[in-house]
């Protein structure tokens, strides 16, 4: 099925990504290839967090009754304007990571029919917060001293990752029980790292 193929292909690509320069940045050590992790970590992240968006909005769809038109178009980052001549205009709209991840954890969460994790701890969202500062950081550079990265900021990307990855993998769930697409090979949620007390919104 495509849409099994296309996710597993993006989880496997992005994952051996991820470990490679993983692996590069212990073994060398130093700010540059502490640097290329982060920013490789991150488009595999804001690709797996798009698909996963993408795979709510779909399950969303399946429930119009349950979700409002605005949720919706939230889950496809859009927003509309209106033009001075009366036409309505469809616009991008961004939203901050961690942002997003609550919206498609909130949203998922409404009727669930998996056994998904999408509790989150605030020591969880902190972790991504502050991977997202580093790596805003280094993508919108005001100095030398703002492309410098530590080894625990490094750990602390990784971390992140860990945590966007499981996210991912629990939409995926929740969504393939409502779809019934077959793209998601496990029926039991995917642990996240964090043990923090979850945040109740």
């Amino acid at each position: 099925m495509k849409e099994k193929d296309e996710f597993s292909t993006l989880i496997r690509i992005t994952s051996q990504d991820a470990m490679k320069v993983a692996n590069e940045a212990r073994n060398n050590a130093d700010a540059s290839t502490y640097r290329m992790a982060v920013r490789t970590i991150f488009a595999g992240a804001e690709g797996i967090l798009w698909y996963a968006k993408n795979l709510a909005r779909a399950a969303a769809a399946q429930s119009p009754g349950s979700y409002s038109t605005l949720e919706i178009a939230a889950l496809g980052d859009e927003a509309y304007v209106v033009a001075e001549n009366g036409t309505v205009k469809k616009k991008a709209n961004f939203i901050p990571m961690v942002t997003s991840i609550r919206l498609v954890s909130k949203l998922m969460a409404r009727g669930q029919m998996s056994n998904a994790d999408f509790d989150w701890s605030a020591g969880a969202l902190s972790t991504i917060r502050q991977a997202v500062a580093v790596r805003n950081r280094l993508t919108h550079p005001k100095s030398g001293v703002d492309l410098l990265v530590t080894e625990e900021e490094f750990h602390l990307v990784f971390s992140a990752w860990g945590e966007i990855l499981a996210f991912a993998l629990n939409t995926a769930l929740e969504a393939d029980k409502r779809l019934g697409t077959g793209m998601f090979p496990l029926n039991q949620a995917i642990p996240r790292t964090a043990s923090d007390e979850a945040v109740i919104d």
